[in-house]
């Protein structure tokens, strides 16, 4: 069975109709569903997907509360980045290891899908969907200058010359990160994707009081790199003994 995110990957190739919110929506039910299990051209197909959302929609997508995700392909450059690793624009997939105050490490498998929004204005959490099917935002107060970043506007005569210059622009749009949860918060778990759909945003959020740090790294060939599977027995062991 192909992945559903290479097949709208091929349909929106032939309808741009066909890329809008309940595409996005429907994409990131089926790789919940298949716990990240994707592909390197499905992992493309997906951030495709996304950066075609943001170009010709761009409407995010309700959260709790004021929140909101913006759906589009986040750069490395955003990201805790793991030492080592510089990470892939072309691959969404990550192992996220996250620091506890006690000294503990939890893991997690993410794909990256966008970016926090509290009230239409850009924060500095990236979202990830992980393979215990729960979105999560954490903080990373990087920006990467090569991401188009969460308020796109296409211009047809866009010059290059003035790319830096607008950049600059674009990093005072983001929040205050005390001012997004009201204080320093590391992370926080917006609940499971289906709920998500099926309340259509009006659900909970928990913020994670015991996580204080958080690194990660890109699987450069997707469900086969060659820790993956080990690395989603971590991820599922680890979150099992956080929830006992």
């Amino acid at each position: 069975m192909a992945d559903l995110a290479s097949q709208n990957l091929r349909q929106s190739q032939d309808s741009q109709a066909s890329c809008n919110k309940e595409t996005i929506l429907k994409m990131l039910q089926e790789i919940s569903q298949r716990d990240l299990q994707l592909s390197t051209f499905a992992c493309f197909a997906a951030g495709y997907l996304l950066d075609k959302y943001h170009d010709t929609v761009g409407d995010p997508i309700q959260l709790p509360q004021s929140f909101l995700l913006q759906p589009y392909p986040i750069g490395p450059g955003s990201l805790q980045l793991q030492s080592g690793h510089k990470g892939s624009a072309d691959n969404l997939l990550y192992r996220i290891t996250l620091r506890t105050a006690d000294e503990h490490e939890e893991f997690l498998q993410g794909l990256l899908v966008g970016r926090l929004m509290k009230n239409h204005m850009a924060t500095h959490y990236v979202i990830f969907l992980a393979s215990d099917h729960r979105i999560y935002a954490c903080l990373s107060s990087a920006v990467d200058k090569y991401e188009m970043g969460p308020y796109r506007d296409y211009d047809e005569d866009y010059d290059e010359d003035d790319w830096e210059d607008s950049y600059e622009v674009e990093e005072d749009i983001y929040m205050d990160d005390k001012e997004v949860f009201g204080g320093n918060v590391t992370m926080v778990d917006f609940g499971t994707l289906s709920d998500l759909i099926n309340s259509n945003g009006n659900c909970k959020y928990t913020i994670m009081d015991n996580i204080t740090s958080w690194v990660c790294f890109g699987y450069a060939e997707g469900k086969n790199d060659p820790t993956f599977n080990n690395d989603a027995v971590l991820a599922k062991l680890s979150r099992s003994s956080s929830l006992a």
